[in-house]
This record gives structure tokens, sequence and C-alpha cells, in this order.
């Protein structure tokens, strides 16, 4: 306990330092100006191109709301890893030694980043305690953190990966290969996670309630749901920022 503590203040540290690197001449393909409206433009495209005739249903309603309630940012872009949390790092004696898997690097609001932790932290197991890792992110980086802002990045996360389980499935046409067997059982608890998100980000719109019974049941139904568990049990931010 003492280590996997140690291993998250560290982990958080090595996030801050990163959001405090200069931007300036980074180049992701986007001026930073508007980086959460950019990026979900480009999830859309994904979704719109890249998905196949059966797309998870919540995924272009969820970027439909989230494109209309972009929230303020509390300070510039800051270059986001994008996949952040357990299994993106390596470590060794008690230390952070490697960020890894960098694809979705891009500019946007720190709190992206401190959502994909909580996210990836959930569906591996809660390795780590996000109670230190938040404190730590703040003692770094001399800022605080919002809990809107964290619910809201929650839900953009948890769409971003029901769209690439589609994209990759449909790469394979559909069929369920070794090599997207986690693309496929985890796509029904991320219908079912997203909608829960969208509710704690403040969505009230009808499609949330409309999409949830259908989404319950095919995540009940699904192999795994004993393993990775009720996907609206998702961790109370609130008590960590």
């Amino acid at each position: 306990d003492e280590e996997r503590r140690a291993i998250a203040c560290d982990y958080a540290h090595c996030l801050a330092r990163l959001h405090h690197l200069p931007t300036a001449h980074v180049d992701l393909g986007a001026d930073g100006s508007d980086p959460a409206r950019a990026d979900i433009a480009l999830w859309r495209s994904i979704l719109d191109t890249r998905c196949g005739p059966r797309p998870t249903t919540v995924s272009a309603p969820a970027l439909a709301w989230l494109a209309e309630h972009v929230p303020d940012s509390h300070g510039p872009a800051a270059l986001c890893h994008g996949d952040a949390g357990p299994g993106n790092f390596l470590h060794h004696g008690g230390a952070v030694s490697a960020l890894l898997d960098w694809e979705f690097a891009h500019l946007g609001d720190p709190h992206d980043d401190l959502a994909w932790v909580a996210v990836r932290n959930q569906l591996l197991g809660r390795p780590l305690s996000l109670d230190a890792v938040h404190a730590a992110w703040r003692e770094e980086s001399g800022s605080g953190l919002a809990l809107g802002l964290l619910e809201y990045y929650r839900a953009l996360v948890l769409v971003r990966m029901a769209i690439s389980c589609d994209a990759a499935l449909n790469w394979t046409g559909g069929e369920t290969t070794p090599e997207t067997r986690v693309q496929a059982a985890l796509r029904p608890f991320l219908a079912a996670a997203v909608l829960e998100a969208l509710r704690r980000a403040g969505c009230v719109e009808p499609f949330v309630n409309e999409l949830d019974g259908p989404a319950r049941a095919q995540w009940e139904g699904s192999h795994v749901a004993a393993v990775l568990g009720d996907p609206r049990d998702l961790d109370e931010l609130g008590a960590v920022v």
C-alpha cells in the first residue's frame, strides 16, 4: 500500500510537469485556441468514417451534447497525454520510470488527463488512490481542480473509448478476434457508463433516459458483467477534488 501511494503521487507529479510544458512549438494539428471543440470534432469524424453501420448508440448524441456544453477552461491549453492512468506508465522502486502510449496526445485541459486516470483506474480494479493522485497533482501544479470539469471530461473520455472500440471491431468486420476481444467486452459497459457519466456532468436530455434501459439490458447480458461491475458505480470524483 505504501509503494502504491508513492507511485500514485509520483505519477501525478509527472502529469503536472507535463501539463506545464510550453506548447508554442508543439504541432498536434490544432492551435489550442478551442481544443475541446476541435477534439470533439475529430472524434465525430472517427465515429462517422471508421465505426461502420452499427456504432454504439449513445456516442452520437453524447458527442452532440458535449459539443454544446464545452466548459470554460481554467487556463491555457496544456499538453495532455490523452490516455493517462494505470497500464500506460512504468514504475520501479516506487517511482515512475516512463510514460507510455502517446497516440492520443493533444492540447487540452489538464482535467482531461485526470479524468482518464479515474476511468482507467476503475476499469483496471482501482490500483491507484485517486485522492493521492489529485493531491499530488495540485501540489506539483499549484492549481486547483474543478469537479464540473472532471465530470465533463470523464464523459468525453468514455465516449472516446466507446468510439475506439467500435472502430476496432469495424476494422475486423464486426468479428471478435484475439486483437479485439477487449474492445468487444468493453462495448456494453461503456454504453451504460457514458449515460451515467453524462448525468453526473449535468446532462438532462431525454436521450439519456431513453437509451438507458437498452444499454443496461445489454450490459446485464454481457459475459463480463461480473468482472467489471455496475457501470453506474462510477467513482465519486467530488470526494477527491
